[in-house]
């Protein structure tokens, strides 16, 4: 079983840069149907089948298909629950689906597992999740605890920008 996981991943890894999305697509929904088919203990995924899931995921966010993006997101957490790179692909897949309260949860948690030198970066989409469900108060506080390198970037610029408008916004509505 695990031989014919193996040989599955091998395959896509190797035809993944030449073969169209719909390609990946197919090999992600073999991958994940002999997934589900496998017994619990013999589970574990070949570095390369992880790079297929995530390459998939990867370009389902790019394309907008949400839902296939969580799909591999979510086998992707099954074998590794605590990944970072995991964890914000599918907050972006619920963002892009319309869950942003998922998204901020889902991005708490990456910025937790990130290592320390990926830490600006989750921190950031951290905000930019706060901004979408409307709380300016934490994205500026997690925007104040950036590093002062950070804030240089024009990514940071942006959603300081982003985070006193939703704030105006709110206070417009208010009164």
């Amino acid at each position: 079983m695990i031989d014919n996981m193996n040989a599955l991943a091998e395959t896509a890894s190797s035809s993944s840069s030449s073969s169209s999305f719909q390609t990946l697509v197919t090999q992600g929904q073999e991958l994940t149907e002999l997934w589900n088919n496998t017994p619990v203990p013999d589970r574990p995924l070949s570095e390369e089948a992880l790079d297929v899931l995530y390459t998939l995921g990867m370009r389902a966010l790019h394309a907008k298909q949400y839902t296939e993006a969580q799909v591999a997101f979510a086998t992707l957490l099954q074998h590794l629950p605590a990944h970072a790179d995991y964890l914000s692909g599918m907050a972006h897949a619920l963002g892009g689906h319309g869950d942003a309260a998922g998204a901020v949860l889902l991005h708490a948690l990456a910025l937790q597992s990130a290592a320390l030198e990926d830490k600006a970066s989750h921190a950031l989409s951290l905000a930019q999740a706060f901004i979408d469900v409307r709380q300016p108060d934490a994205a500026e506080a997690i925007l104040n605890a950036l590093p002062s390198n950070t804030t240089a970037l024009p990514l940071f610029k942006q959603l300081q920008a982003r985070t006193e408008a939703v704030r105006a916004l709110i206070h417009r509505a208010s009164h």
